[in-house]
């Protein structure tokens, strides 16, 4: 039973850390794409300045 017991423990901490990875891995992916789309609206308005 203690086996039993130590590997659900084991598959619970494991998944804990894949839920913690993928909420980490969202949260780059959205700052990323935040950063870019902030880049690209700095280029279109250095590009609608007079030169």
């Amino acid at each position: 039973m203690a086996k039993n017991d130590d590997q659900a423990t084991r598959v619970a901490a494991y998944e804990k850390q894949q839920a913690e990875l993928e909420e980490m891995h969202a949260w780059y992916e959205e700052s990323d794409h935040a950063e870019y789309v902030q880049y690209l609206d700095e280029l279109d308005a250095r590009d609608a300045e007079p030169s």
